[in-house]
């Protein structure tokens, strides 16, 4: 009785909230029902395929481990648009070209990626054109699961899980890896089942060119209240695509790995980029009305996640109160509120990484103590436009250069 006093207290107070972790949770669990039931494509299909790859402020050592995975999956051509400032890469590039005719140089004049992606893909001979970020690795055979994806006709674009590549080698790839797997493990396969994936994500996007071509001048010159995007031209593509009613699709069992930062700020400025996007590219498929064509599940996924870090300050709400009150229950309550959580929205990654359970306060605490602040901090400055992580500055992009990793295991 005594225990359950502070919480008797609280209880009136409690309902409302209370409520809307249930309609949450409740989304929740109806996503990983219909999830349960995905399954990728497998099939004989194929098709010819060209990778596009902006190249911009990279790595060399990266950019040309990069290179070797793409060249094991044997795509027709690769199609590299560096910008007119990398001139040290652009000569390796025409190295590289000359030791395989199927690398083909372009140089960007004008800058930022989306120009680099329209050049790229209008260079492109493929009928599959694949998007794909200059520190992303493949595995082997990633294209060819990514092109059965292509199988039925009305699919337009087509994903693939994404990780961070050597989490182990920063606490802040870690986090960045768990956070990857609670998106491409739980949250696309019920939207992937009705071919009506939100975004594909850019550090590897497959597309039929024929039906992106028509679209490339909206997704280079799209602007957010008057201002020009940078950032963000993946989930512009999507929701082209998506307009034009064709689908979008995700194999899950074909797999990539991209270099994320190695640092806190790093970690910080990425997810203040990503919300920014996530905000301009969902509000206006809301407001144009392309969401409510889509399936409902992808309709009331896209809400909920936009809401998600802010439906998570009802946890935090409960834990800061009860400490102030000195109702230890009720922090008890709220502190297995947050870690079952998180455990429970990403048990696929700690079935595959058991040891990441260790961290699972600390994964806990950044949804608190950093997503909350940085999803409202990139809502009230969404259409502050930049890439942030990449700088004109700066060499290679915040804590993503080769320097970070162990040189004796780092071998292209």
């Amino acid at each position: 009785m005594h225990l359950l006093t502070p919480l008797a207290l609280t209880v009136p107070s409690w309902l409302p909230l209370s409520a809307i972790g249930c309609v949450v949770w409740a989304g929740w669990i109806i996503r990983q029902v219909l999830g349960a039931r995905y399954r990728p494509a497998r099939n004989s299909h194929t098709a010819p395929a060209s990778l596009v790859v902006p190249v911009w402020r990279e790595d060399p050592e990266i950019l040309e481990r990069c290179l070797a995975s793409w060249r094991r999956n044997r795509p027709d051509e690769i199609v590299l648009v560096l910008d007119v400032s990398e001139q040290e890469l652009i000569l390796r590039a025409e190295h590289w070209s000359r030791e395989d005719e199927r690398i083909k140089v372009l140089v960007a004049h004008e800058p930022g990626k989306r120009h680099a992606l329209a050049l790229g893909v209008r260079e492109a001979s493929g009928d599959i054109v694949v998007l794909t970020d200059s520190d992303t690795m493949w595995e082997e055979g990633l294209l060819a699961k990514v092109l059965m994806g292509f199988a039925e006709p009305r699919v337009g674009g087509v994903g693939c899980r994404q990780n961070v590549y050597r989490p182990g080698t920063s606490l802040w790839r870690r986090v960045a890896d768990w956070m990857l797997d609670v998106r491409f493990l739980h949250y696309l396969p019920a939207m992937a089942r009705l071919g009506a994936v939100p975004c594909i994500s850019g550090r590897t996007a497959a597309y039929r060119r024929a039906a992106i071509l028509p679209l490339l001048d909206e997704m280079e010159f799209e602007t957010f209240m008057g201002k020009p995007c940078i950032s963000g031209d993946d989930g512009r593509l999507t929701w082209l695509i998506l307009r034009e009613g064709w689908k979008s699709g995700y194999q899950m069992n074909a797999r990539a790995w991209t270099v994320f930062p190695n640092t806190f700020r790093g970690f910080v400025q990425q997810r203040v980029r990503w919300s920014r996007n996530s905000y301009r590219c969902y509000l206006r498929a809301m407001g144009m009305g392309w969401l409510w064509r889509q399936p409902v599940i992808t309709s009331v996924s896209v809400i909920q996640n936009l809401m998600g870090p802010f439906t998570l300050t009802i946890a935090a709400y409960f834990l800061v109160r009860g400490i102030v009150d000195h109702h230890w229950a009720l922090v008890a309550l709220a502190t297995s509120w947050l870690l079952l959580g998180r455990a429970l929205k990403g048990f696929r990654h700690l079935l595959e990484e058991p040891e990441a359970l260790l961290f699972l306060p600390l994964v806990a605490l950044v949804f608190v103590a950093v997503m909350i602040p940085v999803k409202v901090y990139a809502l009230f400055t969404l259409n502050k436009q930049g890439w942030i992580t990449r700088t004109a500055e700066a060499a290679v992009a915040e804590g993503q250069g080769s320097g970070t990793f162990d040189k004796r295991s780092f071998v292209a």
